[in-house]
């Protein structure tokens, strides 16, 4: 019988503030300052739901020269 998936408190709080608006594109910033998670622990958790397929992820191209590309 499989374990029941367990997520950390900082997980749920990331749930929390994705499913305000499920279908809107949010970038790490904005999630970091709505979830009050700092970006070493909310980087990491993103990777992990992403390699899970629970979040879907893309890179946009800079919106200036000069800077990098946002995943």
């Amino acid at each position: 019988m499989s374990q029941p998936i367990r997520f950390s408190k900082q997980t749920l709080a990331l749930f929390a503030v994705l499913m305000e608006q499920p279908r809107k594109w949010r970038h790490g910033y904005d999630l970091s300052k709505a979830a009050g998670l700092k970006s070493g622990t909310l980087y990491p958790t993103l990777m992990r739901l992403g390699d899970r397929g629970l979040l879907e992820s893309k890179w946009e191209a800079p919106s200036e020269p000069g800077r990098p590309p946002r995943h």
